[in-house]
């Protein structure tokens, strides 16, 4: 073979090498974007899972404040209505004496 067959084999030889090594890359980049998208979706999820945990925590939060005002509002009527009671029990008795609480 002359040298000029020899040369353009071996730069051939070359080219194949460099294709392959380059297809092997190229199927880790693939890979690896791949793995980054799985990583991604889930900080999404997690991002979401903490926000809906978050507004559930306000939620229970905001139920818990509400029923505290329910319970005093409840114990204010309640305290309301033994005053009544007593009034009509003075009322009818005629004793005139009235308590106040």
């Amino acid at each position: 073979m002359n040298v000029k067959k020899k040369h353009h084999l071996a730069l051939k030889d070359k080219m194949l090498s460099v294709t392959q090594e380059n297809t092997k890359l190229l199927k880790e980049i693939a890979a690896l974007k791949e793995q980054n998208m799985k990583i991604n979706e889930e900080i999404k999820d997690a991002t979401s899972y903490e926000k809906s945990r978050d507004s559930s925590m306000s939620r229970q939060s905001n139920a818990a404040s509400e029923k505290a005002k329910l319970l005093s509002l409840a114990n204010r009527q309640e305290r309301e209505l033994e005053l009544l009671r007593i009034e009509i029990k003075s009322l009818k008795t005629k004793c005139g004496e009235w308590s106040s609480y």
